[in-house]
C-alpha cells in the first residue's frame, strides 16, 4: 500500500509568526502520535523567517485523510489559517512487490524456528544444560532465519553486543525483528515481548522455549511482578531484550518509548545499549506476511550507564533514551 508523501513550504504572515511557533510543538506532537504518521518536520527556513518548510510521510491515503480532519479542528489550524500554503503531495512505495521468491523464503525462514527448537532440544536431552540448550536454539534461528529470508546484516558498532550483563532496546519496526534479535544477540539474553504472542501457535512456544518474558501490553499492577524474571536475568549475568515502545511502530519513526526499560534499569543498575533498526520495514513491511530479500541496517550505539539513575530521573532518562533513537533515525527532536 503507497504512502502519501507531502512536501513543500507555509509562508506565515508576519503578524501570526508569534502565535504559530507558539502552537507548532503541540502539532508536532500531535502529529507524531497518531498511528498512521511515518514522518512529520516543520522547521523554519533560514532564509526567510516567514517560511516554514514541511515534510510529512504518511502509512496511506486513510491514515493522510484522517490527520488533515483531526487538524483542520485544532488551534493549530486556527493560528495559521491565514498562511499560504505550497505543497505537492504524492504516493509513494519503498517495498517493493512480492515475487514467488519471497513467499519461499518467507516460508524457510519461519521454518527455521524448527531445526532451533529440536536442536536445543536435544541439548537439553543429553545433559547440556538448559542455559547452553537454548543458546543453541537461538544462534540457530538467528543464522538460518536470516540466512533462508536473503537478509543481509550491516551493523555499526557490532562489538557492543558482546557485552553482558546488559539491556538491549530496539526500536520495533517489523515482524522480522526477533529473528534479527537472535541474529544479533546470538546468545545469554532473553527477550521481554508482550503476552500475546505466548498464543500465537508457531512463535507462542518458540519464544517460551528460549525463556522470553511475557507481559501484558497495558501494565499494571502485576507487572512487577511480571518482570522479575527479567531482572533476574541480569543478575545471572546474562543480556536482556526490551523494546521501549511496547508494540510496532507505523513507520521509520519510533513512538513514545514506555517506562518499562527504565524501571528494569533502576532496578539493575547494568549499562543499556541502544540497538537502532534502520530500515527492517523494507523487508516486511506493517501488515505484511511476505519478506523481501534485502540489506538491513543496523546502529548500536554507545552503553548508557545506569547505576546513577533514581525513581525521580526517569520520566528524563526514557526522554532521552527516545531522543537518541530519533537522531539516529534523522527525526527531529519533539
Amino acid at each position: 500500500m503507497p504512502r502519501v508523501v507531502l512536501r513543500g513550504f507555509l509562508i506565515v504572515p508576519e503578524a501570526d509568526l508569534e502565535a504559530v511557533h507558539a502552537e507548532l510543538p503541540a502539532h508536532i506532537r500531535a502529529t507524531r502520535d497518531e498511528p498512521g504518521c511515518i514522518a512529520f518536520d516543520v522547521e523554519p527556513s533560514a532564509a526567510d523567517p516567514c517560511r516554514l518548510d514541511v515534510y510529512e510521510v504518511f502509512l496511506d491515503r486513510a491514515a493522510f485523510v484522517e490527520h488533515q480532519r483531526r487538524a483542520g479542528v485544532t488551534r493549530w489550524a486556527e493560528v495559521s489559517a491565514r498562511a499560504q500554503r505550497h505543497y505537492g503531495i504524492t504516493e509513494e512505495s519503498d517495498v517493493r512487490p512480492a515475487t514467488g521468491g519471497d513467499v519461499l523464503r518467507t516460508v524457510l525462514a519461519v521454518s527455521a524456528i524448527l531445526p532451533g527448537l529440536l536442536a536445543g532440544a536435544f541439548t537439553l536431552l543429553v545433559g547440556g544444560g538448559r542455559r547452553n540448550a537454548l543458546n543453541r536454539a537461538t544462534r540457530m534461528w538467528g543464522r538460518q532465519g536470516t540466512k533462508a529470508a536473503g537478509i543481509r546484516l550491516r551493523i555499526e558498532g557490532a562489538e557492543r553486543l558482546r557485552l553482558r550483563p546488559a539491556i538491549f532496546t530496539i526500536n520495533h519496526q517489523s515482524g522480522i525483528d526477533p529473528i534479527l534479535i537472535c541474529a544479533l544477540l546470538r546468545d545469554n539474553f532473553v527477550a521481554v515481548a508482550k503476552r500475546e504472542i505466548r498464543r500465537n501457535p508457531v512463535l507462542g512456544p518458540a519464544f517460551a522455549f528460549v525463556g522470553t518474558v511475557f507481559v501484558d501490553r497495558g501494565g499494571g499492577e502485576d507487572r512487577g511482578k511480571a518482570m522479575r524474571p527479567a531482572v533476574e536475568a541480569c543478575a545471572q549475568g546474562l543480556g536482556l531484550a526490551m523494546a521501549p515502545e511496547g508494540t510496532r511502530s507505523a513507520g521509520r519513526s519510533v513512538g513514545r518509548f514506555k517506562k518499562g526499560v527504565a524501571h528494569v534499569a533502576l532496578a539493575t543498575g547494568v549499562p543499556l545499549i541502544p540497538i537502532v533498526i534502520h530500515n527492517a520495514g523494507q523487508v516486511l513491511p506493517r501488515g505484511g506476511y511476505i519478506m523481501r530479500r534485502g540489506e538491513v541496517r543496523v546502529e548500536v550505539l554507545e552503553p548508557i550507564e545506569t547505576a546513577g539513575w533514581t525513581a525521580d530521573s526517569l520520566d528524563a532518562e526514557i526522554e532521552g533514551l527516545e531522543q537518541r533513537y530519533r537522531r539516529a533515525l534523522g527525526e527531529a527532536s519533539l
